[in-house]
């Protein structure tokens, strides 16, 4: 049975193929210790970009088996589509020691109706609150910041670098920060660049407009969108600085 039908929502055909064998697979490796297996990401929304999304999974286990975990991590790396893998002790879940970017997933989880579980129980975390979002957020920020600049610097200088997936990535975590800075809460790329355009066009001030700037095509043509990337970040850059952003 195929259990992205939780969902509602049409997959590749070959995502398909991968999330049901992979969760096959950790069912059988893991065994008794398997408690949880949720999928985030795209793949958790149904909005999967096919050739550009990974698939991000949440495993919590009573205990790590580091001959399981090296026979997963084999598994993966023969995929041609990437996996990845968080691993939780049950206790840590208990007991709320959990990353920031795993509350995010499952602050959308419990208050979208996505990142469904694919394996397990629902209930075994803690409620997230908006206010544990935004927190980290604020905490992230200076290192996202900083990061995409230092990238931006580089491609920018240098003729022969490209855009590429990890810096749309950290684009789009930056943007989100700033969203949350506002109290706006999103996910997937087209709706969180849309909801930034809003934002930048009502406290852009004497700031030049976005309003061209296409996500989707972005990453569906990255060959060719290098300056309309590198366009698009420093007014990015220019609206925090402008609007004071976590300052």
């Amino acid at each position: 049975m195929n259990i992205l039908k939780k969902l509602n929502k049409d997959y590749p055909d070959d995502y398909i193929d991968l999330i049901n064998r992979t969760l096959d697979f950790i069912v059988k490796k893991f065994n008794d210790d398997l408690v949880s297996a949720i999928l985030g990401g795209s793949g958790g929304k149904g909005n999967i970009i096919p050739g550009w999304s990974d698939i991000d999974l949440y495993i919590v286990l009573k205990r790590f088996d580091l001959k399981c975990i090296y026979d997963m991590t084999r598994y993966i790396l023969k995929e041609d589509i990437h996996i990845g893998i968080t691993y939780y002790l049950y206790d840590e879940v208990l007991n709320n020691i959990i990353d920031g970017k795993t509350k995010v997933m499952l602050y959308e989880k419990q208050n979208y109706n996505v990142n469904p579980t694919l394996f397990g129980s629902d209930n075994i975390f803690n409620k997230i609150s908006y206010e544990a979002i935004k927190e980290n957020d604020k905490n992230i920020f200076p290192n996202i910041l900083h990061d995409l600049r230092r990238r931006y610097i580089d491609i920018y200088i240098d003729e022969d670098k490209k855009i590429d997936k990890v810096y749309i990535k950290k684009l789009l975590v930056l943007i989100k920060c700033i969203l949350n800075y506002y109290n706006i809460f999103s996910y997937g790329y087209k709706e969180t660049f849309e909801k930034f355009k809003k934002i930048y066009k009502l406290n852009k001030k004497d700031l030049n407009s976005i309003d061209n700037f296409d996500i989707m095509y972005t990453i569906n043509n990255m060959l060719c969108s290098k300056d309309r990337v590198l366009e698009f970040t420093f007014n990015v850059f220019k609206f925090i600085e402008h609007n004071r952003v976590y300052k």
